[in-house]
């Protein structure tokens, strides 16, 4: 019983010197110019993150904040003797509300403060493979949104297209989501394609379609610039931050591509997929 006792006395002694060392380590640093000055900074690197805005049926994604993690910054700065704010590492600040999961609601834009538009090119069931491989080519990265129709007959080209950059959407049959084979659809562009999500488009709101995309657990885009006759004019004299443009494949698009192109980036505005434009991490 003796050495029962002593062996419990061995072990807390052991403990409370493990817990004294740790701390005792903890107030070192804690005093060390470096964390203290990684700890003056905090407010200077730290990003509040930004709620989805949710207004009815509709939805505009939000975006992760950042905060610096004081321990793992310091550990990483350590070594080097000095604050370095390229060393500097973050946690992040997820929304109160997201837009992940939302899928019972329409997008109807990016978040603006992101500074980035995205291109939806609607692939129609008479399109021209030769026109989408145009537009695949270029090095900007595009959303091609297929109808159903135009997927039956060139199932086989989708794993042929050279950028695989850009996000593919189901269109529906001629917009129709009700259609059997719209499930079909998805499969084929899950098959042929690695994205994060899965799209539906509209151009006005559809309670029926949207709940068969809500099932599908594909988010129903509802783009807040759709292009009617001159694309280049009507960019000019529409487009904003966060924007989410819809373009028809036609000889014209095609040629004022590259002004179009152009002009948004002198805008100061990245061309990006949704994934990217929807995506509320930093």
């Amino acid at each position: 019983m003796k050495k029962y006792f002593q062996m419990i006395g061995i072990i807390s002694l052991a403990c409370f010197s493990f817990i004294f060392t740790e701390k005792t380590a903890l107030m070192v640093i804690d005093n060390d110019e470096l964390m203290k000055t990684i700890k003056e900074q905090n407010d200077t690197y730290k990003v509040e993150s930004v709620n989805a805005s949710i207004e009815d049926d509709t939805i505009i994604p939000g975006i992760t904040g950042k905060k610096v993690n004081n321990n793992k910054s310091y550990k990483n700065m350590k070594r080097l003797g000095k604050f370095n704010e390229n060393l500097l590492i973050y946690d992040l600040i997820l929304p109160d509300v997201s837009i992940t999961k939302n899928y019972d609601k329409y997008i109807i834009k990016g978040n603006p403060k992101k500074n980035m538009v995205s291109i939806i090119f609607k692939v129609k069931a008479n399109t021209k493979v030769s026109d989408v491989e145009i537009i695949t080519q270029n090095n900007n990265n595009y959303n091609l949104f297929l109808d159903g129709k135009w997927v039956e007959k060139n199932e086989k080209v989708l794993k042929t297209l050279k950028n695989k950059d850009y996000n593919l959407g189901n269109m529906g049959y001629n917009g129709n989501y009700l259609d059997s084979g719209n499930a079909w659809v998805d499969s084929v562009i899950n098959r042929s394609h690695s994205q994060k999500n899965n799209y539906c488009y509209m151009e006005e709101k559809n309670e029926d379609y949207l709940k068969v995309c809500t099932n599908n657990k594909s988010y129903t885009i509802i783009p807040s610039l759709i292009i009617k006759e001159n694309p280049l004019i009507e960019i000019k004299e529409n487009i904003s931050s966060g924007d989410i443009v819809s373009i028809d494949i036609n000889n014209k698009s095609i040629k004022e591509l590259p002004l179009i192109e152009s002009y948004i980036k002198s805008k100061g505005y990245s061309i990006v997929t949704l994934d990217k434009l929807l995506d509320e991490n930093i």
